[in-house]
């Protein structure tokens, strides 16, 4: 097929990837013949998904292939081995859990890959429309700097916030800064991820619209200031600066160089910007896949053992999804985050845990809603690559679909309600942005 085609050096790489792979779960000690045969076989697949059709560049369904491989395949085999439970509340996870884990993951690749191929020779018309918007470039640099600045003003100029997340309370009281026990829910979220995204998103138009390299250093250093990679959340800096390197220096990245450089960031990048969740002053690193035997990595502990456990909540955790939008001071009832209602339903100590799509799917109407999510994701992420594939590099809703790309991992880790909502809310702050400097602009 197609669709699935692999070139010769992807080949390698996809026996390159299934070959360490086994060989990093015999080295944590899993000898088991059952396990060690469906963790194989689901590599295999995922590995094809992750270099296949390796021209087109970046895709969502590379992404989420990729996701399985870390989090699903990786993860779990060395937390396997290691015995590690890396869940907030304790739980026995025997060697069948596993086993049946993975007979699940075969199963929901199996499905997915049908969808995907299912939705994605369907036939599009592609938008041939030439895009002749044009954009005031003043507006654009005033819009940056007007919500730089309320942002600043937010933050009340503690850079220390900005720059740097999770700093101990020792480090806040020593330079000053107060934190507002009862601050507003609603109004931080308007603060913290709409207006402080519009930025990035005038950095992007920026960018694409190849605006004079003086202009686009004051775009950047603005983003810098709103969006610094080790004052947000790693699902957040994910989002913003994927985007970033993609319209930057997306010619690189294409073919089997994309996956591979999201390799290096999540093994690489990710445990070093870890140091700023808490910060204390002090930076560690140490290169090591024992970091995927941590709570970082929780995802299919959570999933396994809510499939274990069989609980299902009859869509109410959906109900919270898909209504993010309305205050909790409205609603009353209004359902947790899956992750955190899970954890505090199995009395655990640290709620802000993940809620993988898939075990989203299940917690709300068991293995139908499971399967019933899986097939949604297929469809969806092979529509939006395919229209994706029509936008030119001077499209200005280009950084929509980066965005997505950016965010397929936090969609794909969870939980739904956090992710959906902040993505939603960082499109509707661009698309906001876009007809505001395009409105009657000249040609630039």
């Amino acid at each position: 097929m197609e669709l699935y085609k692999l070139k010769v050096k992807d080949f390698l790489l996809v026996v390159i990837i299934i070959f360490i792979t086994i060989l990093y779960t015999l080295y944590y000690n899993v000898y088991n013949i059952s396990y060690l045969t469906l963790l194989a076989l689901n590599t295999s697949i995922v590995s094809i998904g992750m270099f296949c059709n390796s021209k087109k560049g970046p895709t969502i369904f590379k992404l989420i292939n990729f996701f399985i491989y870390i989090f699903f395949i990786l993860a779990n085999a060395i937390q396997f081995g290691k015995e590690s439970n890396v869940l907030t509340f304790t739980y026995s996870i025997e060697t069948e859990d596993y086993i049946f884990f993975q007979f699940t993951l075969l199963i929901i690749l199996i499905i997915l890959f049908i969808s995907y191929t299912y939705s994605y020779s369907k036939e599009v018309i592609p938008n041939i429309k030439n895009e002749k918007k044009y954009i005031c470039l003043g507006r654009l640099i005033w819009i940056s700097l007007l919500s730089t600045f309320i942002v600043l003003i937010y933050y009340k100029f503690n850079y220390y916030q900005l720059f740097t997340r999770g700093l101990t309370q020792e480090m806040l009281a020593e330079a000053g800064i107060t934190i507002e026990a009862n601050k507003s829910v609603a109004l931080d979220l308007i603060f913290s991820k709409v207006i402080r995204s519009i930025p990035w998103g005038c950095f992007m138009i920026g960018v694409i619209k190849k605006i004079k390299r003086k202009y686009l250093i004051i775009l950047f250093l603005l983003m810098l200031i709103t969006v610094f990679p080790a004052g947000l959340s790693r699902n957040a800096a994910a989002m913003y600066w994927l985007p970033v390197v993609l319209v930057m220096f997306g010619k690189y990245l294409k073919n089997s160089r994309f996956i591979l450089f999201m390799l290096i960031a999540l093994l690489i990048f990710f445990p070093f910007f870890d140091n700023f969740r808490h910060f204390n002053g002090t930076i560690k690193f140490k290169l090591s896949l024992d970091y995927l035997a941590t709570m970082n990595m929780d995802a299919s502990q959570i999933f396994m053992v809510i499939m274990k456990e069989n609980h299902i909540t009859w869509g109410n955790q959906l109900l919270g999804a898909l209504f993010f939008f309305i205050p909790r001071s409205l609603w009353p009832l209004k359902p947790l985050g899956s992750g955190h209602y899970f954890v505090t339903y199995m009395n655990g100590w640290f709620t802000n845990v993940s809620m993988p799509l898939f075990a989203e799917g299940f917690i709300n109407f068991g293995y139908i809603g499971m399967i019933l999510f899986t097939i949604l994701l297929g469809y969806y992420s092979a529509f939006i690559d395919r229209k994706a594939e029509y936008f030119n590099i001077s499209n200005l809703k280009l950084p929509i679909y980066y965005l997505i790309l950016g965010a397929t991992i936090y969609i794909l880790r969870g939980d739904l309600m956090s992710s959906f909502a902040y993505t939603i809310g960082i499109i509707i702050s661009y698309l906001t942005l876009l007809c505001i400097i395009t409105y009657k602009s000249k040609k630039i």
